[in-house]
């Protein structure tokens, strides 16, 4: 699965004229990085409705790559405590832009994993 993941997201440096003979990207964990990955844009989960009212909190982590455009491919749900809560991290991931990765002044691809925790929203008081 890693290498038709790597495939697709390489295929964002080819031209919009189907350059097929362009220079290859390297792709890197986000550990080998100089500068961390900066996120421009991430949008928080919504709290999935169907858990409100019988999970108070849960974790998800998803797996993806940058381009070298800063955009999310390929996002893979790793583990969640609920199927609902993976759903959302995945959902609100997908929105999600960097700044362009670099390694040594050179674009690259980044995998990359985040966690992202969910608290059930504090109820109304109706007042």
């Amino acid at each position: 699965m890693t290498s038709l993941s790597n495939r697709d997201a390489a295929k964002s440096h080819f031209s919009s004229f189907g350059d097929l003979a362009g220079a290859p990207v390297a792709l890197c964990h986000e550990a080998e990085l100089e500068t961390p990955l900066s996120t421009v844009v991430a949008t928080l989960p919504k709290f999935p409705e169907a858990l409100k009212e019988a999970v108070p909190e849960g974790t998800a982590t998803v797996s993806f790559v940058v381009d070298v455009e800063g955009r999310v491919r390929v996002p893979e749900m790793v583990k969640a405590t609920h199927a609902e809560l993976g759903a959302a991290a995945l959902t609100a991931i997908r929105s999600w832009s960097f700044v362009p990765p670099v390694r040594g002044k050179q674009p690259v691809q980044v995998t990359a994993a985040r966690t992202l925790r969910f608290r059930r929203p504090e109820r109304s008081s109706g007042l």
